[in-house]
């Protein structure tokens, strides 16, 4: 790809990429939740939230899936189970020791990445939080807020959440047992529970309401 580029939306908030040359040729371009990356393949990529610096020839070649925390960027190839990421390593922005072959999802907070391998039934995760003590054997989903991941096991109704460091980021008192869907905003999980489908159950944080009936 070789041209012109402009940017809408957010000019306030890191959007604005004017001052960018999109005329190289072998352009790759990149969207993440808070901006862009753009570069020619192996050369020297920017970032409108960072600088981040000279990749490796064809590392961001056969990118499937990119994500992102508020400081760093992940772009996995899930096809070659390979990742490069960059920014701020303490906000998941160094995977040079994650094994991304099997992963079959990612998943990030605003400081992590989980990746998740759904047939060996384990996680990885890097960045702000650690959830090398968590049990993932039998997990079905992952799900994530800003702050803290939620592992559930639909079929034996179980879940997890960390980090609960705080009282509002733990789930342990929660059923999950027929939980068919979990809805989630930037700090909330919310739990649906099949065999009460006139009634919602909040799972996770600030579990005010336990349960509550929807209006009709």
């Amino acid at each position: 790809m070789k041209g012109t580029g402009f940017c809408l939306g957010k000019f306030a908030h890191r959007h604005y990429c004017s001052r960018y040359d999109f005329s190289a040729t072998d352009l790759e371009v990149y969207a993440f939740d808070d901006g862009f990356v753009a570069g020619p393949a192996g050369g020297q990529y920017q970032s409108s939230t960072m600088d981040v610096g000279s990749l490796a020839s064809g590392s961001l070649t056969g990118t499937t899936h990119t994500y992102s925390t508020d400081k760093a960027y992940l772009a996995l190839n899930m096809n070659a189970g390979t990742g490069v990421c960059f920014g701020d390593a303490s906000k998941g922005g160094d995977c040079s020791q994650i094994d991304f072959t099997g992963v079959t999802s990612v998943h990030a907070t605003e400081g992590a990445f989980l990746a998740f391998k759904k047939a060996s039934g384990t996680a990885t995760c890097w960045g702000d939080i650690d959830c090398s003590s968590v049990d993932f054997t039998g997990v079905t989903d992952v799900y994530s807020t800003i702050r803290a991941f939620l592992a559930l096991n639909r079929n034996s109704g179980t879940g997890v959440c960390f980090p609960t460091d705080a009282s509002d980021d733990d789930c342990s008192q929660i059923d999950f047992t027929n939980v068919s869907h979990v809805l989630y905003t930037r700090t909330g999980f919310l739990g649906i529970k099949s065999d009460q489908p006139d009634r919602l159950s909040t799972a996770g944080y600030r579990d005010h309401f336990n349960p509550f009936v929807v209006p009709s």
